[in-house]
């Protein structure tokens, strides 16, 4: 639970931003990465917990979704109408593989070793969030 609130509070972070700059988006993600680093054994936990629990992917899933409305709050892309159409549908299904994206970033460089380039890995990650925002307009 603290680590959701924590998270909770980058990502109201980033909705402030309104309509986010690639260098702020990669400047946040750095942020996301670096507090994410220090909570190392609990992003670790998450994955065994799951695997663990499958059930756990369900709770996971409302986590997405909560931070979804919270950056919804300032970015209109992620405003969500809740009417179970096709396309809401699919943006959420878009919006959650940003959030599966980062999270493997997270837990890729939470330890020592990879042999990833962050700063390529969250160029990309960026590239990805700034295609999410030009195409839900």
């Amino acid at each position: 639970l603290e680590d959701v609130t924590a998270q909770s509070a980058m990502w109201q972070k980033l909705a402030a931003l309104g309509a986010p700059t690639d260098r702020q988006l990669f400047d946040w993600s750095q942020r996301f990465v670096n507090a994410m680093r220090k909570h190392a054994r609990t992003v670790a936990l998450f994955s065994v917990a799951t695997g663990m629990d499958p059930s756990l992917v369900h709770e996971f899933s409302r986590c997405r979704d909560h931070y979804l409305a919270i950056l919804g709050t300032g970015i209109k892309a992620f405003r969500l109408k809740g009417d179970g159409s096709k396309r809401e549908t699919e943006r959420r299904a878009a919006a959650h593989l940003l959030f599966y994206q980062l999270d493997q970033i997270c837990l890729n460089h939470a330890f020592p070793g990879s042999d990833l380039d962050e700063s390529v890995i969250l160029s990309a990650f960026v590239w990805n969030f700034r295609h999410f925002l030009d195409t839900q307009d």
